[in-house]
């Protein structure tokens, strides 16, 4: 069987005019609020034994990942993640917006997850939106799990997903950079940035086998 595969990618620069973030009340305040988490280690988004097709997508908005029939899989951007550095969700109630982004004074942060299948990739389609504002940085890196040479991309679009081909398990992982020192640089790389109210899913994976 042919195998295509193909990498959507959302990325855009904003001027500071466009973008308005705020960090302001307690720890406690911003935890009721959703705007920051404990991370969750080791976790695999594990596809059914007997699934032909597959899809995962996470919400920043209701914070859930579900499947391709809108079933809610978990709660928690940290629920499925593999790994996660010093990256949490940022909920902006004045500008109606929310996201994930790296943690207060953290120069790097990064976020992973693991994808294990029962057979053999046939096809796969990625979708990742990110954000970046003055000269950040957001990498992609997606590759087999067998595969210990890392290469991240600024571009999603540029990630060889041909390498996914026959594989069985692989890693996605999003690493966030600041160039320029500034208070608010955690601002200025966001994963998935969308409304509060929305209902958009800016991260997809879809697989068939």
């Amino acid at each position: 069987t042919q195998m295509l595969l193909k990498a959507n990618e959302g990325a855009g620069q904003q001027s500071q005019e466009q973008y308005g973030g705020r960090e302001s009340g307690s720890l406690s305040w911003r935890r009721e609020r959703g705007e920051t988490d404990d991370p969750t280690l080791g976790q695999i988004i594990t596809v059914p034994e007997d699934a032909t097709q597959y899809t995962v997508r996470y919400s920043p908005a209701s914070d859930v990942y579900t499947d391709g029939t809108g079933a809610v899989l978990a709660r928690g951007f940290n629920s499925l993640a593999y790994s996660n550095e010093d990256v949490v969700r940022k909920a902006e109630y004045d500008w109606n917006m929310v996201y994930l982004a790296r943690q207060k004074n953290e120069s790097i942060s990064t976020i992973e997850w693991r994808v294990k299948c029962a057979r053999p990739i046939v096809s796969a389609s990625l979708s990742m939106l990110h954000i970046t504002f003055n000269m950040s940085v957001v990498e992609w890196c997606c590759l087999p799990t067998s595969t210990s040479d890392l290469t991240y991309h600024e571009e999603f679009s540029d990630i060889d997903l041909t390498l996914l081909q026959g594989c069985t398990e692989f890693r996605l992982i999003a690493r966030m950079k600041s160039v320029l020192p500034a208070d608010n640089a955690w601002q200025h790389t966001q994963l998935f940035r969308t409304k509060l109210d929305g209902n958009e899913s800016p991260f997809e994976i879809c697989l068939d086998f």
